[in-house]
């Protein structure tokens, strides 16, 4: 233990490195190394499919909209970790939401994720 203190007592560098980093306007900034801009895009994308569909049914057929999806795996999502669906896990993430019996909450609910949150990102380049 003293030696774990000493080695954090003494001067010690540290160095952090960012791969990308997303702002709340939807830009996205940096090398992106790891992928994420195209992985991010696609859940977007996914949420807003899943999302649309929601709100084009009727309240009594969400449910088994839903489940058709967590059923049913898509493992072409060439994007998916093996044993990962991505619209799978979206899809589940609604699922309560689906069943809930106020109309205009999920409504609005529904609105307010299309319009801001799973808008499609945009790489800020050098000049902006």
């Amino acid at each position: 233990m003293a030696n774990f203190l000493r080695d954090f007592t003494e001067e010690t560098k540290l160095s952090l490195t960012l791969d990308s980093v997303i702002f709340r306007d939807h830009t996205f900034v940096g090398p992106d190394h790891a992928g994420k801009f195209e992985e991010e895009n696609r859940e977007r994308q996914i949420t807003r499919e899943i999302v649309t569909e929601l709100l084009n049914r009727a309240p009594s057929e969400r449910s088994a909209y839903l489940n058709t999806i967590i059923d049913n795996p898509q493992s072409n999502d060439s994007l998916a970790v093996p044993e990962f669906d991505q619209r799978q896990w979206i899809a589940s993430r609604f699922q309560g939401a689906a069943d809930r019996g106020d109309e205009g909450l999920f409504r609005r609910s529904m609105e307010n994720i299309l319009n801001d949150e799973v808008r499609p990102l945009r790489r800020r380049t050098k000049a902006s």
